[in-house]
């Protein structure tokens, strides 16, 4: 079970580094969902770390909450123009957002699956062939792309009603063409999900119609573009455009340099292919023959650019994400100029060994050398030089560049720099109502925890006070995770433990994205609201900090939702048992039939005896027939399966992995309660994984009353949490031990017949 968790924390932290730097083709190409086998489920998500909370244009629009040093460079490039002071216009933001959906859902039109319908709408007048859907992405290893945008669908609906229109519905002509554009769009779509591999239309006869074979050979071409053959369909496009009475000529042109555009992003084309394409592009910019062109036309030729002269090409995309230009293309010059960056700046990598990622550094050779390029690499490096920088950076500055540079510096600093006194001083003069104060506010908390303890806590009380209604749920919840460690009163403690996630997303999706479209979320005008949940933090001090007698107060506490209630009685019940604290599981047993009555028989049970033996034997019968039953308490979602069924996925009782955290003390409690608390959590660590504790347990009771006929189902049920539970080198020999006790002592008992292996 740990081996599967530390795989899958492996690969979701190579594909976060993967992501964070966004290394895409520009709008060509954009990262999908990663595709990886199952199975998977939900988790709450407290605080995203590679983008903002959705929806993202209350990012753009100012709201940036805390920033991530492993966000996507296009987030940092919009945070810089808050951070220098610079407003971002509804315009502008409309287009930062259509990045990042592009990005995010590898998207980069959010109408075309209006267009997709309208088109098979369409057909369906015409052909009997029942096409259902249409595969408009492409999968290239983990990623994905919409190789088939909505513009042409938008076309082969027009030229549909062109046919219908000159030849009617059921022409021979009309079917035709539609057949073979089924083939075009069969062709977009990865090869994998078809039952067989589509193959280009053919070419009609010299003998057909000239228009008829004009437009089946654009049918070919295009074919072959979303097909992936980019040489085939150059020289198609090429051929068309020269044929002046062709009506694909002129669009024919474009396409070519889009072919190579492609060709360039998903293989490689010649320099003299670029060359080209950037010729026929800016031909078509300067025609007015071709004004519907002119805007795909000027974002090819940047896309272009920024592989052949990225400094120049950079230089003026960051005038124009600088500038407040109307009408200006802002959403291309982000795309572009962020692909520029991710190509000169290094991913950050993970130790195979450990799991710790390495230093990474700011790059040594990029050729942008423009404030806020240095900005976003100085932010994202985590070396000791990198600290040095921003420092200069922050002192040099000019008032309009300080808080950037401030806040980068303070993300890096470690309590004990010789700096963090100057650098604490001016975080305490940022203004609640910067871009920056967020962020800053958390890295001085950060650092005044070890220096001073009281003083942290003001501030930290101050900004969820009086900002943090306002704040981003993943911002709102870091600061709250922080004060819950600095809180004054264990009630304070009490009313900070729950939390609403930032996004309930699946556990395979590094991005942590929710169901459903993200236009539909980008349509929203505040942050979803989640139900409460533990966060990891909160599970970690309740789990290790807290001691059983803490844990009872907390139990019954008045600000803990009843969703939570359980989760907590059930963690301090079962840990009062396996302590063997008596009285403090006597005292929980009624709050845990109130809120678990199916137990109300077996629970009772265990109350009424007298017998210490006995009583902990009921009491392990009653673990071993719920395997929800675990005395740690559960971060973020419930447990997929119910209370007292197995999880065919071992999320079962308990495991043996020690809780690791920064060391981190509890203010509102005593240092007699800390003591207390390490106490018992060493007990339970020295106990071990739970299948091997419950069949210890359960033995223990056979060894002084063999012939209770109880026994039978316990044996069976010891054995049965060996196969389901968390295991390690010594589970088997437990497993064996309550095998051979069962089949010994019960030989002809039902729950004997079920038990035919110890493994």
């Amino acid at each position: 079970m740990k081996r599967i968790v530390s795989a899958r924390a492996k690969l979701k932290k190579a594909m976060s580094a993967f992501l964070a730097s966004a290394v895409i083709g520009g709008s060509m190409f954009g990262i999908g969902q990663v595709i990886a086998c199952g199975p998977f489920f939900e988790e709450a998500v407290f605080h995203h770390e590679l983008h903002p909370d959705l929806p993202l244009k209350l990012f753009a629009g100012g709201n940036l909450g805390i920033l991530q040093p492993d966000y996507a460079r296009s987030y940092l490039v919009v945070a810089y123009r808050h951070l220098t002071g610079k407003p971002v216009t509804p315009e502008m933001n409309k287009q930062f957002t259509l990045v990042w959906d592009s990005r995010l859902s590898a998207s980069m039109d959010p109408d075309y699956r209006d267009y997709t319908d309208t088109w098979l709408k369409a057909r369906k007048e015409v052909s009997e062939t029942k096409i259902d859907r249409i595969e408009t992405y492409k999968y290239v290893d983990y990623s994905a792309f919409l190789n088939i945008n909505s513009d042409a669908f938008l076309t082969a609906s027009e030229t549909l009603k062109s046919y219908i229109s000159k030849y009617g519905a059921k022409d021979k002509r009309t079917t035709d063409w539609v057949a073979a554009q089924d083939l075009v769009f069969a062709g977009g779509g990865d090869s994998y999900n078809n039952k067989v591999k589509p193959v280009a239309p053919e070419p009609l006869p010299e003998s057909a119609d000239a228009e008829l074979r004009n437009d089946r050979d654009y049918q070919i071409a295009s074919f072959n573009f979303y097909a992936g053959d980019f040489d085939k369909a150059i020289a198609g496009f090429r051929k068309i455009s020269q044929d002046k009475q062709s009506r694909w000529s002129k669009l024919s042109r474009y396409l070519v340099a889009r072919s190579i555009a492609r060709k360039a992003t998903l293989a490689k084309a010649s320099s003299e292919e670029l060359t080209e394409a950037l010729t026929i592009l800016k031909d078509i910019r300067e025609s007015d023959e071709d004004k519907d062109l002119h805007e795909a036309a000027a974002r090819l030729i940047s896309f272009i650019r920024v592989r052949t002269e990225p400094v120049e090409r950079s230089r003026e995309l960051i005038a124009i994400l600088e500038g407040d230009a109307a009408g200006a293309d802002y959403r291309n010059a982000l795309s572009d100029l962020t692909w520029v960056m991710d190509r000169y700046a290094p991913s950050r990598e993970e130790d195979e060994d450990d799991d710790k990622p390495a230093p990474k550094s700011e790059p040594k050779e990029s050729p942008l050398d423009d404030d806020l390029s240095r900005w976003v690499f100085n932010f994202q490096a985590t070396d000791a030089a990198s600290a040095d920088q921003a420092f200069k950076k922050w002192k040099a500055a000019d008032e309009n560049h300080k808080e950037p540079w401030l806040l980068s510096l303070i993300s890096k600093l470690k309590p004990e720099d010789s700096r963090v006194e100057e650098v604490l001083e001016a975080a305490a003069r940022i203004k609640s109502d910067s871009a920056a104060y967020p962020t800053v506010t958390f890295h001085r908390v950060r650092l005044l925890q070890s220096r001073d303890e009281k003083m942290a806590y003001t501030v930290v009380d101050e900004i969820l006070r009086n900002n943090g209604e306002k704040l981003p749920p993943s911002a709102r919840n870091l600061l709250s995770d922080q004060k819950l460690g600095l809180c004054k009163t264990f009630e304070e403690f009490a009313s900070l433990i729950e939390a609403r996630p930032a996004e309930i997303a699946w556990d395979n999706d590094v991005a942590a994205l929710p169901d459903g479209q993200l236009e539909d979320y980008e349509k929203k005008d505040s942050f979803t609201v989640y139900p409460a949940r533990f966060t990891k933090r909160a599970a970690l001090l309740i789990n290790k900090k807290l001691p059983l007698s803490a844990m009872e107060k907390l139990a019954t506490h008045k600000s803990i939702g009843k969703d939570q209630q359980l989760n907590i009685v059930q963690a301090a019940w079962t840990r009062a048992v396996l302590l063997k604290d008596e009285k403090a599981a006597s005292r929980l047993t009624a709050q845990l039939i109130a809120l678990r009555p199916q137990m109300k028989n077996e629970l009772t049970a265990y109350a009424a005896s007298k017998d210490p033996a006995l009583k902990d034997f009921l009491a392990i019968d009653i673990i071993l027939k719920n395997p929800a039953m675990n005395p740690y308490v559960r971060a973020g979602l419930p447990r997929q399966s119910k209370f007292d069924e197995i999880d065919s996925y071992r999320d079962n009782w308990w495991c043996d992995d020690e809780l690791k955290d920064d060391n981190s003390r509890i203010s509102c409690l005593s240092s007699a309660e800390l003591t207390q608390a390490a106490t018992e959590y060493k007990k339970l660590i020295a106990m071990g994984t739970a299948p091997n504790l419950l069949v210890d347990r359960v033995m223990a009771y056979y060894a002084v009353a063999p012939k209770d006929a109880r026994l039978a189902e316990a044996l069976h049920l010891a054995v049965r949490s060996t196969r389901y539970g968390c295991t390690n080198d010594k589970t088997t020999q437990y497993s064996k031990k309550a095998f051979q006790a069962l089949h010994k002592g019960f030989p002809k008992n039902p729950w004997t017949a079920k038990t035919p292996y110890w493994f």
